[in-house]
């Protein structure tokens, strides 16, 4: 996805950011494509397949691990999703959380508008566009 790496260096070089993985893969998978990619070390935990089937759940499973992790309650407030699907859209949804869409994968930017997210892009290569999106 471009740009992803350079806004995942810059969230987590921000005191305030507090990254995590929610993915419908399973937790090894997700580490090797992560690995492969050279991206899994940003991330320190998160939400997985392997855990529920039900991505929705899974959010909800992502911010109590958040509790667990110690992210304070006004990050857990303010949570946003960042994916390329409308299953990210509604996963982001079922928890209260901002969906960004990012039209990198199979579907389009009007796509991920019809789903509900609250800002799409094409992809995520102006990092500090996104940025001023995210603060």
């Amino acid at each position: 996805m471009p740009g992803v790496r350079a806004l995942l260096a810059a969230l987590v070089a921000l005191p305030n950011a507090h990254l995590a993985l929610l993915t419908g893969n399973y937790r090894e998978a997700a580490q090797v494509k992560l690995s492969y990619f050279h991206l899994a070390s940003f991330f320190a935990w998160g939400a997985f397949g392997d855990e529920s089937p039900d991505r929705n759940e899974l959010a909800r499973i992502a911010v109590q691990r958040a509790a667990d992790q110690g992210v304070p309650a006004d990050a857990r407030a303010s949570v946003l999703v960042i994916g390329d699907t409308p299953y990210d859209i509604a996963c982001a949804h079922a928890v209260g959380a901002r969906a960004l869409g990012v039209a990198t994968g199979g579907h389009s930017v009007a796509e991920l508008r019809d789903a509900g997210a609250d800002v799409v892009l094409d992809d995520l290569s102006d990092t500090e566009g996104v940025l001023r999106l995210l603060l």
